[in-house]
């Protein structure tokens, strides 16, 4: 049979391996259902950032240079075909004219393409980036011309460390003088700047995870090199005006530092150069620009290489003798648990990829033997806070592994009641990307087609024996999941990252999160978008309860992150994932919260608010159906079917225009949803759009 015709559409969610000089998009679902497979797609954009790269099967996660765009103008139109579900309401909430011939079959009068709206200010969002961000020619680290403003930087100094020493300051300030061109004569940034930049990586990015010891800098051998990753990332929170090109500059100057491959030559020690690493891709992974995808796969397999080898080093540390001088056991303990915390937060980016990215990582339990990251208090304490702590805690000698924790039921209750973030984080994400690997494994892409043909596959469906193996695996996670839901930290004070990876996990079980993204057209064909709403519309019907379920998850997201202003990257892809799940299920779910189960109903005429609690029985009752309650969300108002879906595409792009942190890819979600609430398929940022490297700073900056 003739393979389906290609056709322009919007990029991004899915790579594509080039088999036979053929684009054909590799298994790699998430959730409950198998995914695209095999199914034809032409990567003409790039929406948001590359929020997903596939990979093929198998524990080692596969780089695929085929993911990154081609420059070709696209159809950005959402496609008639797609509007297929009337009962669901999807003709009502992405209403496009219906008359024109597109390549697959449908036909449409007026087809709304990028090109045709480029001055339509509809098309755009009314938060776009400024100018400054398109590439420039030049190849130096350049920074804007105005200094910025001291009152800002001293209001941003928040005093969590050490100053910077003048020494420090002058050997970056070297190294980007030996990185510029003649030609060039841009001002660099000033050493107030460069504190304040680091001041707030402790006030807001080590809350996500902690594992620089402030302590660091309290040396005057301290790493310069580190120094200029901590700043790199603390800048993505600053105020100052056009922060976003200081974080570009800061960021390009801090790759050119770093190794490109293991066989680079360095300079750095192990345990800096893995910190500078984990900082540089934290930078990549939540950047929106497009050729930094590929650079994160480059750096991201030498990162869990170097993590590893520092968790061998701790796995061989010899314990700190009794007779040891205080300080300095504290001092060795604290560079201990540093590595400690280094190897498991590198791999909590790991499962961030996973989770965002949908690709797997390399790293299993069985590179965790070492003992998991100690208690909060400890780690942020100093010397004297430290001593008082040794007569019932001396050091963190008990702790068990990860390995060890996931062996045993009571040391992993134990665990969670031990009052260690990082600690719980990992847990919870453990169980999040185990229970994934294994589903993974149980849908080998090969098998189904040789069983129905290429091109008799379903897309999207749940097959009948994977229903049965997911309740016998939902029987091994849910006693921990629910153990999660009942920690007071997380409905009252958690971390705010461990409460917002609790709801995305809880959310993505159960619907992958590229069929979220298939539903708005990001890089699939029509057919490949109608088949992801009519499997999600199926699972909906079918699975009611935990459809609910989720949908209770999202919004409880959606309310903590709406006024989250300061949150790390991964709050904005969270925000994102919460916000597509709730258009999704006023789409295609078929039902607008109040549609019962069987048994005895109840009737609220209050909405529910999850942004302010609900209590567990009336959740319950909400859940099972028996209790019928409109939903509220915070910042859309109360949910009311199909009508209410562009209201929370515009709750959500209200939302991220008020918030401060990491701005390119903030303004590239803006850009995206703005597409979609117009009524066309999700589409990259002109401004996040670079041919080769991309360059700092624009031109006469």
């Amino acid at each position: 049979m003739e393979n389906p015709p290609l056709i322009e559409t919007p990029d991004f969610v899915h790579s594509t391996l080039f088999l036979n000089d053929d684009p054909t998009i590799i298994s790699s679902g998430s959730g409950n259902h198998v995914t695209f497979d095999e199914q034809h797609v032409r990567a003409d954009h790039f929406p948001f950032e590359d929020l997903e790269a596939t990979t093929g099967s198998g524990e080692q996660h596969r780089e695929d240079c085929s993911m990154y765009p081609i420059d070709h103008p696209g159809e950005n139109a959402i496609h008639p075909h797609v509007l297929s579900l009337p009962s669901q309401g999807l003709g009502d909430a992405m209403a496009v004219d219906m008359n024109i011939n597109l390549p697959s079959g449908g036909s449409v009068t007026s087809l709304s393409t990028r090109e045709d709206n480029d001055d339509n200010p509809s098309s755009q969002s009314d938060f776009s980036m400024p100018e400054e961000s398109h590439a420039h020619g030049c190849c130096c680290s350049r920074f804007p011309e105005t200094q910025p403003d001291e009152d800002v930087i001293a209001a941003e100094d928040y005093g969590h460390v050490r100053p910077i020493l003048d020494k420090q300051y002058q050997q970056i300030c070297d190294f980007w003088k030996s990185q510029q061109c003649s030609s060039c004569a841009s001002p660099f940034i000033s050493l107030s700047f460069l504190n304040a930049m680091v001041q707030l990586y402790f006030e807001h990015h080590d809350l996500w995870m902690s594992f620089i010891h402030p302590s660091s800098f309290s040396k005057e051998d301290a790493s310069w090199v580190l120094i200029l990753a901590v700043a790199s990332v603390g800048c993505q929170y600053s105020n100052v005006e056009r922060s976003e090109l200081y974080v570009l500059g800061l960021q390009d100057l801090l790759q050119k530092v770093l190794p490109k491959d293991a066989t680079e030559t360095i300079t750095l020690d192990q345990m800096t150069l893995a910190q500078c690493l984990l900082l540089r891709n934290t930078a990549l992974l939540f950047s929106g620009y497009e050729d930094e995808i590929l650079t994160s796969q480059y750096q991201r397999n030498m990162l869990t290489s170097v993590a590893k080898s520092v968790s061998a080093d701790v796995a061989e540390s010899i314990p700190s003798p009794d007779d040891l001088d205080p300080y300095e056991r504290w001092r060795r303990w604290v560079g201990l648990e540093s590595q400690r915390r280094i190897v498991y937060c590198v791999y909590v980016l790991e499962c961030c990829y996973w989770t965002f990215k949908d690709a797997p990582s390399s790293m299993t339990l069985d590179d965790f033997k070492i003992a998991l990251p100690c208690r909060d208090k400890l780690w942020t304490s100093n010397f004297e806070q430290w001593q008082e702590c040794l007569p019932t805690r001396p050091e963190s000698k008990d702790r068990p592994s990860l390995k060890t924790a996931f062996s045993n039921p009571d040391l992993l209750d134990n665990l969670l009641n031990d009052n260690s973030g990082l600690s719980d984080l990992v847990i919870l994400l453990t169980f999040n990307v185990e229970e994934r690997r294994l589903l993974r494994s149980t849908q080998p892409w090969f098998a189904a087609d040789m069983a129905t043909g290429l091109n008799e596959r379903r897309l999207y469906k749940w097959p009948d024996e994977l229903v049965s193996f997911r309740t016998a695996l939902d029987d091994k996670c849910d006693p921990t999941i629910k153990r999660f839901s009942m920690l007071t930290p997380i409905v009252n004070n958690a971390p705010i990252f461990l409460k917002v990876m609790f709801h995305v996990t809880n959310i993505l079980r159960r619907t992958p999160l590229r069929c979220l993204y298939a539903l708005s057209g990001w890089q699939v064909t029509v057919d490949q978008m109608t088949a992801a709403a009519t499997s999600l519309s199926h699972w909906m019907q079918q699975n009611s309860a935990l459809a609910r379920e989720a949908l209770l998850q999202a919004i409880t997201l959606f309310g903590v992150l709406y006024d989250e202003t300061t949150g790390p990257g991964s709050h904005h892809l969270a925000f994102l994932t919460a916000g597509l799940y709730i258009w999704a299920y006023c789409i295609v779910g078929g039902e607008d919260g109040t549609a019962g189960a069987n048994g005895t109903r109840r009737i609220s005429q209050r909405p529910l608010r999850p942004d302010k609690g609900v209590p567990d029985d009336v959740k319950n009752s909400w859940i099972q159906g028996t209790l019928e309650a409109p939903m509220y969300v915070k910042g859309v108002g109360i949910l009311n079917g199909p009508e209410s879906a562009i209201r929370v595409l515009k709750g959500l792009r209200l939302a991220l225009s008020s918030h401060r942190s990491w701005p390119s890819i903030r303004h590239g979600l803006i850009y995206s949803i703005s597409e979609v609430i117009d009524g066309r398929f999700a589409s990259l940022s002109p401004e996040l759009k670079s041919s080769g490297r991309r360059k700092s700073v624009v031109e006469g900056s």
